[in-house]
């Protein structure tokens, strides 16, 4: 816990849910396991002052080899008239790159292809790594992408952004935690701080087998607390998977 915590509290001062996209609210660790196929669902509930907003993200996930797994994203989210639309369709790619405690850290890449659903909004390419250090009971994630878009009102340059957690391992049921997330904008063309996305908050997590099978559901709920003025003042996020 003396060494993850301190490698924590630096990522304070960076995504939440600028663009409130359910499937950014989500944090990657890089281990995979053969031939597991996963069905996800992700939700957030934000709000700030007297306006509140939600979203919702549903995904297929399989994984071919013991290094690689592929899901599809279907990202909703509710326009100005409260009505939920199709936002966006993911395509995300996990590859374990290290064994588990091969390295100082367990390594692994995500790749994302986001096609936009909305007539005028551009697309994306996302790219970056993932990191996971344990030490005893205590778990540091961190999810690093980078983005750039194209298509139609893109707006060139390569964006930052990193999602967090520090948990610790009190039983396969639940587990509290903490999540962080940030986007400082482009690099070499950082927003102002507080036209930037920051938020952080207390979750837990846990992980329930179905019956005999080899199924299991695993569960985890975020209240997260804005930090700048450009963020939701909070956000609930509640994220659900059946792996079998």
């Amino acid at each position: 816990m003396n060494i993850i915590f301190p490698l924590f509290a630096l990522l304070l001062p960076a995504r939440c849910a600028s663009a409130q996209e359910a499937s950014e609210l989500k944090i990657y660790s890089p281990a995979v396991e053969y031939q597991e196929k996963e069905l996800e669902y992700v939700g957030f509930f934000s709000g700030k002052g007297a306006s509140h907003q939600q979203g919702h993200a549903m995904s297929a996930a399989y994984s071919p080899t013991s290094y690689w797994r592929t899901e599809v994203y279907e990202v909703l989210h509710q326009d100005p008239s409260m009505a939920m639309v199709a936002d966006t369709i993911e395509w995300e790619n996990v590859f374990q790159l290290t064994n588990s405690g091969q390295l100082w850290a367990d390594a692994g890449l995500i790749s994302e292809f986001e096609i936009a659903q909305q007539a005028g909004n551009p697309h994306s390419f996302k790219l970056g790594p993932l990191l996971e250090k344990q030490v005893g009971s205590e778990v540091l994630t961190l999810d690093l992408p980078l983005e750039w878009k194209f298509g139609p009102n893109y707006v060139p340059g390569t964006g930052f952004s990193y999602a967090a957690r520090y948990t610790h391992l009190l039983n396969p049921y639940f587990s509290p935690a903490v999540e962080a997330f940030g986007e400082p904008g482009i690099i070499g063309r950082w927003q102002r701080a507080d036209t930037q996305t920051h938020s952080i908050g207390p979750a837990f997590l846990g992980t329930w087998r179905v019956g005999t099978t080899k199924g299991k559901l695993v569960y985890s709920v975020a209240g997260l607390r804005g930090l700048s003025t450009a963020t939701p003042d909070w956000t609930v996020v509640w994220r659900l998977e059946y792996e079998f």
